[in-house]
């Protein structure tokens, strides 16, 4: 299981979720759907860092969905080893379920 390594006298922050209208929602749903079914994100229960969802219009009028995860990152200290693109790991991953050192096992899920 991954941890994140954060530091224990920073308090954690949860942020209280934004109001959307209604064709929004929907497409924050079926992003977020569209994840879970990836298996890259799961529902929490109990989560003690809740991060904003964050909208941003694209250039061809689509929704793109960011989550603000400024106030987790302060938190975490900051190491040595660069992070590869996650747009591209997330949609490298996307149906597989193993990852070895940023490189796709091609491992299919069942």
């Amino acid at each position: 299981m991954h941890c994140l390594n954060i530091n224990p006298d920073v308090k954690p922050v949860k942020k209280q979720q934004r109001q959307f209208r209604q064709e929004i929602m929907e497409a924050i749903q079926l992003e977020v759907k569209k994840l879970i079914v990836c298996n890259f994100i799961r529902e929490e229960q109990h989560s003690d860092w809740v991060a904003k969802i964050i909208l941003v219009t694209k250039k061809n009028g689509k929704i793109q969905i960011c989550i603000d995860f400024r106030d987790l990152n302060e938190a975490c200290p900051k190491d040595e080893f660069s992070l590869p693109i996650t747009d591209v790991m997330t949609d490298s991953m996307c149906g597989f379920e193993r990852m070895f050192h940023g490189q796709i096992l091609w491992v299919q899920s069942n």
